[in-house]
């Protein structure tokens, strides 16, 4: 459950983990408030070519996100080593702990789950998250200007959208609005960016999700994410 840091940080990418069961919950309430918003609960990704239908559903996974009772809590310790422990899903879910990094992890792994490709936004001190407006990505896993970040997601262009995950915490949360808001000045005003991490790019590239801790009746297993295809292009249609 430890990231190397900046030195390795497409490795984030392994933290998303969509298939985690722990997120079920998280996207069945996602559901239900998507149909209660726009009549319509299904959790199309792309399917609709809107990408006002796709706000609605980042909108609806963070709010699902809010009811989880997270209360904001500085990393886990390192014991010297170097880089920062992430929490995963189960930990954060069962202990409601979480800080940034944590947080941004966790959102992006139910945006990957529900078929958006979402992405990792990382200053020196701070990180959050949001997905891809239409089915995009970028070339690149590792993406250091953030002057490309600003422009996919400004306004008129509205490529990417952007979210505070923290503002899910206990005593923070105001709505998906605010939290759209608070990314967007933490974008536009740090002096300290450092990369935004694109999870499809990473998984075009191997690097899945790392294997699942799941709590059964005997204690916690290990079940590696099994290995989708990820389209039916003529090179991976077998010779007939």
């Amino acid at each position: 459950d430890r990231w190397d840091g900046f030195g390795n940080p497409e490795l984030l990418a392994s933290f998303v983990v969509p298939n985690h069961p722990v997120l079920k919950p998280i996207i069945a309430r996602a559901s239900e408030l998507l149909g209660k918003w726009t009549g319509n609960p299904s959790l199309d990704a792309y399917q609709s070519g809107d990408p006002g239908r796709v706000r609605n559903i980042i909108g609806a996974v963070l709010c699902a996100m809010a009811e989880q009772g997270i209360i904001y809590s500085e990393p886990p310790a390192n014991c010297g080593e170097p880089g920062q422990r992430i929490r995963m899903p189960e930990e954060i879910l069962s202990s409601h702990l979480a800080n940034c990094l944590d947080t941004s992890a966790l959102y992006a792994s139910c945006l990957e789950a529900v078929g958006l490709r979402p992405v990792i936004a990382l200053t020196g001190d701070h990180a959050f998250a949001g997905a891809w407006l239409a089915e995009n990505s970028s070339p690149d896993i590792v993406n250091g200007d953030p002057a490309a970040l600003r422009k996919r997601a400004a306004d008129g262009i509205n490529e990417i959208l952007l979210v505070e995950t923290t503002s899910v915490d206990k005593g923070r949360w105001d709505g998906f609005e605010p939290a759209v808001a608070s990314a967007e000045s933490t974008l536009a005003s740090c002096t300290d960016f450092q990369c935004w991490v694109d999870i499809e790019a990473a998984r075009r590239m191997d690097i899945p999700p790392l294997p699942q801790r799941v709590l059964t009746p005997d204690g916690y297993v290990i079940v590696k994410p099994e290995k989708t295809r990820r389209s039916d292009s003529p090179d991976d249609i077998a010779d007939t």
